[in-house]
């Protein structure tokens, strides 16, 4: 399988990246990894491939696949398995992402719009033959957006006291984001909640929607 490798030099300066697939990466530390980039047959033909195998921390000796999966609806997402000579373990399934991240510091980091409403900052880790999400207080948005309709933002998310009445075409900034609510601000810096249910294919909010089935 044809592949490309080139120098990740945005987050970790230190690593490498491979492209899997069309604007899929794995980024990693060339002396902890086994790059494999290989295609796994299956009979449903959706595209599988182990990228490679790798160490978490370079003093602990066990090893990981890192497995790239298509999904039957084209979401990307990676499997991540603890391996053994030639047998694997499962120790988490589908985690969704356009990046992968490995800088040898015991983490594995996951980024991109990938069956989520935005693009996702996941960091995680492994505990025994488990791997854990290392909890965020928000996740990080980031977008400069427009809105698409009026919108009215709260103090909170019980949605009860109004801070202001943004109005459609204002330009405004999603900065985070809790469970359905996005913290927004306005153009004057104003911040508020407002409520965009999970799976929503079209949102008020340019550059919200849903990437998905």
């Amino acid at each position: 399988m044809n592949s490309v490798i080139v120098f990740s030099q945005d987050i970790f300066p230190d690593l490498k990246k491979i492209e899997v697939d069309k604007s899929i990466f794995v980024h990693f530390k060339p002396s902890e990894c086994i790059v494999l980039n290989e295609i796994v047959p299956n009979e449903a033909q959706i595209k599988e491939v182990n990228v490679l195998v790798t160490r978490l921390i370079p003093e602990i000796k066990d090893s990981f696949l890192i497995r790239y999966y298509e999904g039957p609806s084209v979401d990307p997402c990676f499997l991540i398995y603890r391996y053994d000579k030639d047998t694997t373990k499962l120790l988490h399934y589908a985690i969704d992402g356009l990046s992968l991240f490995i800088p040898g510091d015991g983490f594995l980091y996951f980024s991109g719009h990938s069956n989520k409403m935005y693009d996702t900052r996941r960091k995680f880790k492994v505990l025994k033959d488990t791997l854990f999400e290392v909890i965020q207080p928000l996740y990080y948005v980031g977008i400069n957006s427009k809105a698409l309709a009026d919108i009215s933002i709260f103090s909170d998310t019980d949605m009860l006291n109004q801070v202001a009445i943004v109005p459609k075409g204002s330009s405004v900034f999603v900065v985070a984001n809790r469970s359905e609510y996005y913290l927004i601000k306005t153009h004057f810096g104003l911040l508020g909640w407002t409520f965009i249910p999970n799976g929503s294919q079209h949102t008020n909010l340019e550059g919200i929607y849903f990437a998905g089935d």
